[in-house]
């Protein structure tokens, strides 16, 4: 029995020792394992604040698809982060304060850290057109928006467009998009555009000035562009714009000059309006069978000669042919108008009628005037 208690005790003890010992490894590991990851944080915070890792505006932003504006002057719309770790720097923060930049369309900011950049994806707006704007000169964009020139940096590509606007409204930008965007497609060059009158949109062309009439209204805004009732309307007349292009070699019959302006509103029957001055040479009042010049002879659909025009006269009435023989009494025949000779010379002619037949042609006593 006592044999039996000594080892009993003596392989206690041994296990006391191992226990101790187990506990002692643990302990040590645990210290080791604190002191390293108490060193890497350390070392990681020493590492994190040295100032490699601070973005500095110059070297660390990178700006990409301008084209327009220079780098510099779209850096300036960013918020002060040079003194910001590149951990510190919000994307969003800096889209939106580069957005502020009328001239941006659309800006995409990315933060990389190893190595510590930023890159800028921009957008800019393109300019179709220029304009006025409250005596302020400008441009509109693809989306109808106007941007005022005098914004723009000194050193900015100024390579505008030569198309004009005016008439442009705050509320009217998807119109203006859903018009320029149409008539970007035109054969006939188009020099401006004047939408001052919401109910004649006209246009000047190197056919002359052109009235495109009422356009409807672009009542679904969410329709792509070129899609919408406005959009359609307008290439209805810009086709038939363009089926005028060889106006003045042919049908027309006349020069630029000689057109006030023509009428598109009825894309299927355009007319043309003659000046003043070239309806008196196509139609002198002298003439037996035209009459005086006036807006509803001197516009005229355009498929018709101008010759035909003057078939549509009126009769001419005896007082007309007294008043132009006297007036062709003493020129030659070669200078007297075919229609006026054969009309003289024919027996049924107003002035070969028997003046007891017509009492306007006696006088008083009986006898011819």
């Amino acid at each position: 029995m006592p044999e039996l208690k000594s080892t009993t005790r003596h392989q206690l003890k041994e296990r006391q020792q191992q226990v101790r010992q187990q506990l002692r490894h643990q302990l040590q590991s645990r210290l080791w394992r604190w002191t390293l990851t108490a060193g890497l944080l350390a070392g990681g915070v020493y590492a994190a604040r040295l100032p490699v890792w601070k973005v500095q505006l110059a070297h660390s932003v990178e700006v990409n698809g301008n084209e327009l504006l220079a780098d510099r002057d779209i850096l300036a719309f960013v918020p002060p982060i040079d003194s910001l770790y590149i951990w510190q720097v919000e994307p969003h923060q800096v889209e939106a304060a580069l957005l502020e930049n009328p001239f941006l369309k659309t800006v995409r900011v990315r933060r990389q850290l190893f190595p510590p950049h930023i890159s800028a994806e921009v957008e800019e707006r393109q300019a179709i057109a220029i304009g006025s704007v409250a005596g302020a000169p400008g441009f509109i964009d693809t989306e109808g928006q106007w941007i005022s020139s005098t914004d723009l940096p000194p050193d900015a590509r100024t390579d505008w467009p030569t198309l004009t606007v005016m008439g442009w409204e705050p509320g009217q930008k998807r119109d203006w998009a859903e018009l320029l965007f149409v008539l970007q497609h035109s054969v006939v060059e188009i020099r401006a555009v004047d939408w001052r009158t919401p109910s004649n949109l006209v246009l000047q062309t190197e056919l002359g000035e052109v009235h495109f009439g009422q356009l409807p209204e672009d009542t679904h805004p969410d329709t792509p562009l070129g899609r919408s009732p406005l959009a359609h309307a307008v290439k209805e007349r810009l086709q038939g714009l363009n089926q005028l292009s060889g106006l003045y070699d042919g049908p027309c019959n006349c020069q630029p000059s000689d057109v006030e302006h023509i009428n598109i509103s009825q894309p299927q029957l355009p007319t043309i309006a003659l000046t003043d001055a070239a309806a008196e040479v196509r139609f002198p009042s002298r003439w037996l069978f035209a009459p005086p010049p006036s807006r509803a002879v001197r516009e005229a659909p355009i498929e018709e000669s101008f010759d035909e025009l003057t078939t549509s006269a009126p009769t001419p009435t005896t007082e007309m042919v007294d008043e132009l023989v006297d007036e062709l009494a003493d020129e030659t025949p070669e200078s007297v108008p075919s229609a006026a000779v054969e009309h003289s010379e024919s027996p049924t002619s107003p002035s070969s009628v028997d003046s007891h037949d017509d009492p306007r042609l006696s006088s008083d006593d009986g006898s011819p005037p």
